[in-house]
């Protein structure tokens, strides 16, 4: 948000004076605070716990019984302010670099996972041989950077944090939470009756409840669906989930919404035309919940065409709309998805069957019957006939295709 600072202090100076001299237009504004936008807390903004987080021990965190974790049983995790920030806190590998396996111990991780980012680009990954009298089999010693960019150990998309043009402010967001919190929240095992994976024996013994294997090149003759496995059946650990606190629902990730951190000059203009009750009506409950309980909004993705008026509605509390903010240069859009679409220069051969038999003078229910399709197929194929024709009734396709037909079935030597 530092980033945006200059661009809103000039769409503010220009906007301010309009809703000082036109009240009406003020109070429309402030309404929006009401919407469904501006109440349910974003994504960006939240403190967010991982079940699976590696650093969550007994010997770091406040555990009951201090011995479950190691038993696979379900325990209490009492959450403090000092335990929240120290495993949420932005994780850099520092500099130069740093080694693999204590860089994924920092940030709670397995070190496979540190080495997908690095093939995705996000990591510097650098070898060398023969460190501190250390050999590796591939080739070297792993090393890892993050070229001066955190990780947030909260976000699960490889730990990229948020997208870079809300800045920095999520470096310090561990801070905003008292120093008097406390919660105790309920962490489960998950178990699965994995059968490949954990070398167990076959779930189901009876070889007519089996699936009959699927042959190259022959479709697949499936048999009847195998009853679930019993609870004497073993299971295999999945790892953990968190129970939430207000649903009791199992989840990988508890959510804890901080206030929206709002420009100094927004905020003022809030305290000058809104009582204080009004002002605290948009805060969210501080503690920690689930995505549903908290109704927290996914994140921001540039492939929707409000994305930019959704961040100018956040950051000036509704005061302002997209169009009265220039977008930086720094910013830049891009398509949902990048990759263009491929034609297919395959006729389909359905449709092909269904304008010829248009052309016999069959009806729709004929021509399901005969090509063994429903008649919502058939009309979908008519409609893209036409449209492939640039013609608008069936009586100008059938006269489009038997002029077609013809042309097509000349002689080249005519």
């Amino acid at each position: 948000m530092l980033d945006l600072k200059d661009t809103f202090l000039t769409a503010w100076s220009r906007i301010k004076p309009l809703l000082d001299a036109n009240p009406d237009e003020r109070l429309r504004r402030l309404a929006r605070r009401h919407t469904a936008r501006l109440q349910r807390p974003p994504r960006e903004w939240c403190i967010a716990l991982r079940a699976n987080d590696l650093r969550l021990t007994p010997l770091h965190v406040p555990m009951v019984p201090d011995r479950a974790p190691a038993r696979l049983l379900p325990h209490k995790v009492h959450l403090t302010a000092p335990v929240v920030r120290a495993l949420t806190h932005p994780i850099d590998s520092g500099l130069p670099r740093a080694a693999l396996k204590d860089f994924a111990k920092s940030l709670g991780v397995k070190p496979a996972v540190v080495l997908a980012q690095a093939r995705a680009g996000q990591l510097e990954l650098t070898r060398i041989k023969g460190l501190e009298h250390k050999s590796d089999r591939w080739g070297g010693i792993p090393l890892v950077s993050t070229a001066r960019k955190p990780l947030a150990p909260g976000f699960l998309n490889r730990h990229r944090g948020p997208d870079p043009v809300w800045g920095t402010w999520w470096h310090d967001l561990a801070q905003t939470i008292p120093a008097d919190f406390e919660q105790v929240i309920d962490r489960v095992p998950i178990a699965h009756a994995d059968v490949t994976a954990s070398h167990l024996p076959i779930a189901h013994t009876d070889p007519t409840v089996l699936c009959n294997p699927i042959t190259f090149g022959q479709p697949a003759r499936r048999g009847p669906r195998p009853p679930a496995p019993g609870p004497d059946h073993p299971r295999r650990f999945w790892g953990w989930r968190w129970l939430c606190p207000a649903c009791h629902q199992t989840c990988r990730l508890l959510f804890y919404p901080p206030p929206v951190p709002l420009p100094q000059c927004i905020t003022q203009y809030l305290k000058r035309h809104l009582a204080r009750d009004d002002r605290d009506a948009n805060d969210p409950a501080p503690t920690f919940a689930c995505v549903k309980c908290h109704r927290v909004r996914g994140g921001l993705s540039w492939g929707s065409k409000d994305a930019w008026n959704h961040i100018v509605t956040l950051l000036s509390a509704g005061l302002l709309f997209g169009h009265e903010v220039e977008i930086p240069a720094f910013v830049r859009r891009h398509r949902k998805f990048s990759a263009p679409k491929r034609p297919q220069n395959r006729p389909s051969p359905k449709r092909h069957q269904v304008e010829q038999l248009l052309l016999q003078n069959l009806t729709y229910p004929q021509i399901a019957k005969e090509l063994a399709i429903s008649e919502k197929t058939v009309a979908y194929h008519t409609l893209a006939a036409r449209k492939a024709h640039h013609v608008q009734t069936n009586d100008e396709l059938k006269q489009r295709l038997r002029t077609t037909n013809t042309l097509t079935a000349r002689p080249r030597s005519a």
